[in-house]
């Protein structure tokens, strides 16, 4: 049986035309998904009960073949099969297997996934680890080791961090913001009928202990919670630039349209047995206009019963801290005046050889490590990534 709300999306979907948003919707809408799954409480995280075969996915904001020899040198052998999600990519795709072209813009990156979705289920894995492709994993990782390593069973998915979107700053990503929010209201897809009803999903959601409250003065804050003009200016702008903010903005108790997440959204893990799921909430919020650093916390909250993630529940990704016993910690290295983006390279000389040589154990990753500006030393050849 097709879920609830099938005929009244087709019916939105007929009265778009042949617009983008047509083509995710119909294929949001293609296979039977139901959405009452009773939740189940979070347990402890413990080993895989078995080995588990991953596909790893490595996304590209934008169409940098220059580092698909690196990316395949880096991580051969690692995982059951690597595939590369490359943005209008279609002749390279034509020439290489492991290249997969997608069609949308960069901020709402989780369409690459849903508009792959047959040739990713195609790779036949137990378990998807998906990554950004300036994103260098510890290179102890492989199949035979993650799930353990992190701590995690083969049916857990995993993800930096999940915090509610309505506890957030309105200047954090202000753009993408805005058409989140604007989402919400927007008559051009009925949405409702793709995703599960509001009070399910809020039941889901809270189970992290989240909190889903009208917008109000803390939202102006900057995303590290102290107060900033800067901040407060660019929060302002996206509320003047709004035009359902006027009804959505209120100090006073109101509930919200509906309970998104936000959180880090390039190094993620989704069992297969969860992975349709997921890839139709990824779909739905595409052709919604969310932004991905939202879309894929929440599918992921939604989709699988299970969510670990390294920072406590309700953190976010830039000031947050590791929840106790989790083994592996991210690095987020921050540009700007922080400079430490830079200060790595400089440590390791940008050698990515020695990088990858002195990686801590208890480090999970380090993001952003821009591969054309590093090289590769091995017996007496050198591999580097093209200066874009």
């Amino acid at each position: 049986m097709l879920f609830p709300g099938l005929q009244a999306a087709v019916t939105a979907g007929e009265s778009l035309g042949t617009s983008t948003s047509t083509l995710h919707l119909l294929c949001a809408l293609h296979g039977s998904i139901s959405f009452h799954q009773a939740p189940r409480e979070l347990r402890p995280a413990g080993r895989p009960s078995h080995a588990v075969k991953i596909g790893l996915i490595i996304i590209f904001n934008h169409r940098h073949e220059a580092n698909l020899q690196a990316l395949r040198k880096l991580h051969a052998g690692k995982f059951h099969e690597v595939v590369f999600l490359m943005p209008f990519a279609d002749d390279l795709a034509a020439r290489e297997l492991d290249v997969i072209s997608a069609h949308c813009g960069s901020y709402r990156f989780q369409g690459f996934l849903g508009e792959a979705r047959k040739r990713l289920d195609a790779m036949g894995c137990d378990a998807y680890l998906v990554i950004a492709d300036d994103l260098i994993p510890n290179p102890s990782l492989d199949q035979s080791n993650l799930h353990q390593r992190l701590g995690i069973t083969a049916d857990q998915a995993y993800t930096k961090n999940l915090a509610s979107l309505y506890d957030t700053s309105l200047a954090w990503s202000c753009s993408a913001n805005r058409s989140t929010f604007a989402a919400l209201h927007g008559g051009n897809l009925q949405w409702r009928g793709l995703l599960p009803p509001r009070d399910e999903a809020m039941q889901m959601l809270e189970r992290y202990g989240l909190k889903f409250r009208p917008l109000g003065l803390r939202n102006l804050r900057h995303i590290s919670g102290k107060w900033s003009l800067l901040e407060l200016r660019m929060a302002l702008s996206l509320l003047i630039g709004l035009d359902p903010a006027r009804g959505f903005f209120r100090l006073k108790c109101r509930e919200v349209p509906y309970p998104l997440v936000f959180g880090y959204s390039d190094f993620f893990i989704v069992p297969a047995a969860h992975w349709d799921r997921f890839l139709h909430f990824c779909q739905v919020t595409t052709a919604m206009g969310i932004f991905v650093e939202c879309a894929i916390p929440t599918a992921l909250a939604l989709a699988c019963p299970e969510v670990v993630t390294e920072l406590g529940y309700g953190e976010n990704h830039h000031t947050g801290k590791r929840r106790p016993g989790m083994p592996m910690r991210g690095v987020e290295l921050q540009w700007g005046s922080k400079g430490e983006r830079e200060a790595l390279g400089r440590k390791h000389d940008h050698q990515l050889n020695h990088l990858l040589e002195n990686f801590a154990d208890d480090v999970l990753y380090y993001h952003p490590v821009k591969l054309s500006q590093w090289q590769w030393e091995e017996d007496d050849s050198r591999i580097v990534a093209a200066r874009l």
